[in-house]
């Protein structure tokens, strides 16, 4: 093959050069039907697992992302029990040892009520009245302890 061959070759327009025009369309299978993929590209992909089908649109379904929301506050909550668990066990082995001063107790008392608000995260009344995936997300576990 000569370099003039080889020119020729690569200036000739090739089967993937025709297709690299047409952008490939991409489906989605929801429940039995396949759609474009162009109605889930503004939907948030956080709560994926929530979409449904609204006739031909894809929408979240809010009562999912909140089961989703709900669980990912879960797995988020164990970091934050780390330190009021260390200062629980910590205040429960001195008092069997020497007994609480009043200081302890209420710092004993502290923590526990910390760890009680931690527990009860997944049923703040925000939770159930976001009306948009948007503001559901900005439910960080941050934005509820505040």
């Amino acid at each position: 093959m000569t370099d003039t061959d080889l020119i020729q070759l690569q200036d000739s327009p090739s089967a993937d050069a025709s297709t690299a025009e047409t952008p490939a369309t991409v489906s989605v299978e929801m429940n039995g039907s396949v759609i474009d993929s162009e109605h889930t590209q503004s939907l948030p992909r956080t709560f994926r697992d929530a979409w449904v089908l609204d006739g031909d649109a894809v929408v979240i379904d809010m009562g999912s992302a909140r089961d989703i929301h709900r669980a990912a506050l879960r797995q988020a909550r164990p970091a934050l029990f780390l330190p009021l668990d260390d200062t629980l066990r910590r205040l429960a082995r001195k008092d069997l040892l020497d007994g609480l001063s009043e200081d302890e107790r209420a710092e004993a008392r502290a923590a526990e009520a910390a760890c009680q608000v931690l527990r009860d995260i997944t049923i703040d009344p925000r939770i159930e009245a976001a009306a948009s995936p948007d503001e559901l997300a900005a439910l960080t576990i941050t934005a509820l302890l505040a």
